[in-house]
């Protein structure tokens, strides 16, 4: 009788197909549904996943099927406040902004003066969660300064802490 480790995930199910993925197995090659079920991944679409740090939403995006793909992170930090509403944030965060160097990634002002932070990195191979999730870890200590710095200049649309979860 098969062990039942979570509603609608039978283990011998989940070993089965653990076991006919070659090993070490990467991102992408699996995939869990929404019962917790375990299956090959046959679609190549690219993988997603979205997380938050410093109260900011991040999405990161990987193609797979390719080694030497990269991944992306890309989040909207807040909004350029306008003069009258804090005349310093404004001329803080547009310093910031335009003396920002980041070797895999930039800050972006789009026409409603919304910043974006958009980096790429290549993790290593083979591309296992760890690898990946190192890669994501490498990136957000690469933008954290930017981060700290534009905490008090940008106008967010809710106030809260954002200091990182641990």
């Amino acid at each position: 009788m098969a062990a039942e480790t979570e509603p609608g995930m039978d283990a011998t199910n989940a070993m089965e197909v653990l076991a006919h993925t070659s090993s070490p197995i990467e991102v992408g090659e699996i995939e869990v549904d929404e019962s917790g079920g375990v299956r090959p991944r046959v679609s190549d679409a690219p993988v997603s996943f979205r997380f938050h740090y410093y109260g900011v939403p991040f999405d990161a995006t990987m193609p797979t099927g390719d080694p030497a793909a990269r991944l992306y992170l890309t989040a909207t930090l807040g909004v350029i406040p306008f003069s009258l509403e804090n005349s310093f944030g404004r001329k803080a965060a547009r310093a910031i902004i335009r003396q920002a160097q980041m070797p895999n990634g930039r800050l972006r002002v789009d026409a409603q003066s919304r910043v974006h932070l958009e980096m790429t990195g290549t993790p290593q191979t083979p591309r296992t969660p760890v690898n990946v999730l190192s890669t994501v870890a490498a990136l957000l200590m690469e933008a954290k300064p930017y981060l700290d710095l534009l905490e008090v200049s940008l106008s967010r649309g809710r106030r809260r802490s954002r200091r990182p979860v641990a």
